[in-house]
């Protein structure tokens, strides 16, 4: 008698527990063989769908919310160890009476399944005459096509029987026949073909082998087997994937013998004797569920898996809440992921079009597959497809899903692979993305088109990968001149539109990967594709194409035509853009010539072409950014402006930390040589976002180049403060403390006053930078130089908080300020109060001069908040208030 999971009295009331009682019940009730194996496959089917979280597929009436105390107690009842001498047995126990094991992969569990119904059977009555059909086969992946076929029927019935989908007693019987006859079927096939009997053998035999990990994983034992080795294995980001080597007993032998023999013997037997070990991959998958995958491994798209021996799951206690991870010992892929293939057909130009053919025509099947079932995969990309004797094998499932149209807020993609309309919402650090993403969707079959497109470029390209691939033109680094690799091209970009309606869909790309047609011509090749799709992919190109050929060109004409890529022609396609260059090049528009524009944008196109970050690349590369910069503020409103400041935008945000090193020393190089300015308003703020933003930062995932550079202006501008005050201090000082301070007997005392911080021109340069300082970065920079620190004291009255968005005043403090610092050093000679009253006039006019400056440039207001968390500086643009009634009760410091 099988045994109930424990549940709660409420849980017990819901329907998704009921469904397993009465299944129970059923087995329990019924003394026929044949039927306690029909229900026990339902029982262990449904109870498995509970802890993968995906038994509303088999519920007519599914709660609308789950019970999380139901998959608990459903994982402990199903991983129970053995039970007491009572007649109530757990599910293990019934299960390996009938020669079933719980944690077998789903082929291998079908395969044990339909060797138990043949245990109850007689063969000769259910042979039929499948023998010789199945010996008609001709390869191997055709018997396990049809292999998985059985399978898929097998799901449907199961499915049908548990969501109770028929009407009476005869339609119960009739399912529970087919059922057995398909099992019946799948015995026979297997013990008959020559390919897939061996096929099976094996996987059992590695499951035998590896059963016992299952315990070590599950953390159920402790013991360490000698035939065991667990190591971690490299290159992985989300998955805890171990390397699982494993010796059998003729190699344990052979190391038993070893040991006993002279050190001769074995030097001379060992290349004879020698074995290798097996060597397998235990997958645990950082998903919360497995959703879905009994349904995919029951159908033919299951031959695209790397082949899995046992699955099970693994109990995780997050925060008090159990999770349920898919763990599973598969198959070790030695031949490695189409990445790797890629470089290593570096030297091998001439087969890489051939290559990029038979693994693409494999991975658009598996797509096409996919989505007939309805299914997509939101994380194509080449490192995800693995690659055994030639053919693509998938590992990685937790980014399909059934969702038609992806939510851009929980994707699991690479950025460097997705589509613009998803790359848009990615945050600058391509660390997660903007909050107006949060309910954007996207339709899945053009994101995926995409996907494919970018990852056959990559291929082409050796393994590149970069997140303006997009904009490659292939054609240059078709160096054998090979037509396939011409017409790949032509398919990469066709599937990479940037307008997603534009793009071509898989199954187009399967169709135009027979070797026959990619072997066209390119002319012809275009043709066929245009008949294909039923429409032109490149009718944008056709359409300029035809307005080069016009005598007269409007910029109106143009415009119309590159309207769809938006009004900042930021889903331009690169081979659109190149024409519009030719167009520029070879003619004028309105009798206006913007030949000068694409000079430019060729300029900085080829020295991007590759990723080269070399000195002397970036030298160049800031330089002619900075020579293009004042001839696109020109004629903003012109196609040709919009292109090149597109253009110059990309590249900075594409090597920003490079043109940044190169930004910081030339800031470094004005403060080393004093040459700074109250007027050089930029380069004082340009140095205080630099010192804001990078203080604080640790440069993780940052070039060395941009950290020492950023440390050399750091350091210079903290000798600057340093020598600015001990100048000051010095010229003020007393004879006889120059004296002792030049026989190193006592250092000049320091004098400056926050009045003299504000009013002094020595003073005005320092004083403009540390008012664009948070307190955070004053403190940074100023830590260990002692002469420096009081300096905090003078700026003491602006908060960090977010509340209090409003920092420092920009400019001197206002009449009043210097006036009522004075009331407050009434203590003081006529001869000081009268220096403050100068001090206030220089105030007046020095506020009165901020003060239009505020006017055509706001202040900063610099949100240290935010830099804390983001690691970068948001600096806000807003009109201050004076802060003279803050200031107002302050006594004047002195450092």
């Amino acid at each position: 008698m099988l045994s109930k999971p424990v549940v709660s009295e409420v849980v017990a009331k819901r329907a998704d527990y009921l469904t397993l009682s009465a299944l129970i019940d059923r087995f329990n009730g019924s003394e026929d063989k044949l039927t306690q194996l029909m229900y026990l496959q339902q029982i262990d089917m449904y109870s498995k769908a509970v802890i993968d979280g995906s038994e509303h597929e088999f519920l007519q009436q599914p709660p609308k919310t789950r019970a999380s105390g139901l998959a608990d107690s459903i994982y402990t009842w199903r991983n129970q160890g053995r039970t007491s001498l009572s007649e109530e047995k757990n599910l293990k126990e019934v299960l390996q009476s009938y020669g079933v094991h719980a944690d077998a992969s789903i082929l291998l569990k079908t395969v044990q399944y339909a060797t138990a119904y043949q245990r109850q059977l007689h063969p000769e009555a259910v042979k039929h005459n499948l023998t010789e059909e199945v010996h008609s086969l001709k390869n191997f992946g055709e018997e396990r096509k049809t292999l998985f076929e059985l399978l898929k029927q097998r799901y449907l019935l199961l499915k049908q029987l548990l969501r109770n989908e028929y009407k009476s007693e005869a339609q119960f019987a009739n399912l529970s026949e087919k059922l057995q006859d398909l099992h019946s079927q799948i015995f026979i096939m297997i013990n008959t073909s020559p390919t897939l009997g061996p096929w099976i053998t094996e996987q059992m035999h590695l499951f035998a082998l590896s059963y016992a990990a299952i315990d070590i994983v599950q953390e159920k034992i402790n013991n360490k087997f000698e035939e065991y080795n667990f190591a971690s294995l490299p290159g992985q980001v989300n998955n805890e994937n171990i390397l699982f080597t494993l010796l059998t007993n003729k190699k344990r032998q052979t190391l038993a013998e070893a040991k006993r023999a002279p050190a001769e013997i074995i030097r001379n037997t060992s290349s004879a004797t020698e074995e290798l070990p097996l060597q397998l991959v235990i997958r645990h998958e950082a998903r919360d569920n497995a959703a879905n995958e009994q349904w995919l491994q029951s159908n033919a798209i299951a031959r695209f898996f790397v082949d899995d021996y046992t699955t099970f799951t693994k109990q995780v206690n997050e925060e008090g809440i159990y999770v349920y991870h898919p763990v599973a010992i598969s198959q070790f892929v030695k031949q490695g992921n189409l990445k790797q293939i890629a470089k290593q057909l570096e030297e091998k130009p001439e087969v890489i079009a051939e290559k990029a053919q038979r693994y693409f025509s494999q991975i658009s099947e598996f797509c096409v597959e996919l989505m007939q079932l309805g299914f997509y995969h939101s994380d194509i990309k080449l490192s995800n497809f693995l690659v055994e004797n030639d053919h693509i094998v998938i590992s990685d499932r937790k980014a399909i899903t059934r969702d038609a149209k992806f939510k851009a807020s929980s994707l699991r993609t690479s950025i460097w692979f997705s589509p613009p309309e998803f790359v848009k919402f990615v945050n600058s650090r391509q660390t997660g993305i903007s909050y107006r993403a949060s309910r954007i969707l996207m339709d899945a079959e053009p994101f995926m088109s995409f996907q494919v497109g970018i990852a056959l470029k990559s291929f082409l390209l050796r393994g590149l990968t970069h997140d303006h691939l997009v904009q490659v033109n292939m054609s240059k680094f078709n160096f054998t001149q090979d037509t396939i690799f011409e017409n790949l091209a032509i398919l990469g970009d066709a599937l990479t539109r940037s307008i997603p309606t534009e793009r071509i869909s898989l199954a187009i790309f399967k169709d135009m990967l027979i070797p026959e047609i990619l072997r066209l011509p390119t002319e012809d090749f275009l043709k066929s594709l245009e008949i294909r799709a039923g429409r032109n992919p490149f009718a944008i190109n056709q359409a300029i194409e035809n307005l080069i050929k016009s005598e007269t060109i409007t910029q109106i004409s143009l415009n119309n035509l590159l309207k769809p890529f938006g009004e900042k022609l930021e889903l331009l396609d690169h081979d659109v853009e190149e024409l519009v260059l030719q167009l520029f090049e070879t003619k004028t528009m309105d009798t206006l010539s913007y030949y000068e524009y694409a000079a430019k944008i060729r300029t900085l196109a080829s020295l991007t072409e590759d990723d080269s970050t070399d000195e002397e690349r970036i030298s160049k590369l800031y330089q002619a950014i900075e020579e293009a910069k004042p001839l696109a503020q020109q004629r903003e409103e012109s196609i040709a402006a919009i292109l090149l400041n597109k253009r110059i935008h990309q590249i900075e945000k594409n090597y920003e930390p490079y043109l940044e090193t190169l930004r910081i020393r030339k800031l470094a190089k004005r403060w080393q040589e004093r040459t700074l300015r109250k007027e050089d308003i930029s380069e004082l703020e340009n140095t205080a976002n630099y010192l804001n933003q990078y203080l604080t930062s640790s440069f993780e995932r940052k070039p060395q180049r941009l950290k020492t550079s950023f440390t050399e202006l750091k350091t210079i501008i903290s000798h600057y403060l340093e020598e600015t005050i001990s100048s000051n201090n010095h010229k003020r000082a007393w004879f006889f403390e120059k004296i002792l301070a030049w026989l190193h007997i006592r250092p000049i005392p320091n004098r400056v006053t926050l009045t003299e911080w504000i009013t002094d021109p020595d003073f005005t340069v320092s004083n403009l930078l540390l008012n664009h300082l948070s307190i955070s970065s004053k403190e940074q920079l100023f830590n260990g130089h002692e002469l420096l620190k009081p300096l905090l004291s003078f700026y003491n009255n602006s908060s960090d908080s977010y509340q209090k968005l409003q920092k420092l005043q920009e400019g001197p403090p206002k009449v009043k300020f210097a006036k009522e610092i004075s009331q407050k050093t009434s203590d003081n000679s006529i001869h000081q109060k009268r220096t403050t009253a100068m001090a206030s006039s220089d105030t007046t006019k020095e506020n009165e001069d901020n003060t239009s400056l505020q006017e055509d440039n706001g202040s900063m207001v610099i949100r240290d908040d935010i830099q804390e968390e983001c690691g970068s500086v948001v600096i806000h643009k807003k009109d201050q208030k004076s802060t003279s009634e803050s200031s107002s009760n302050l006594s004047t410091p002195t450092i």
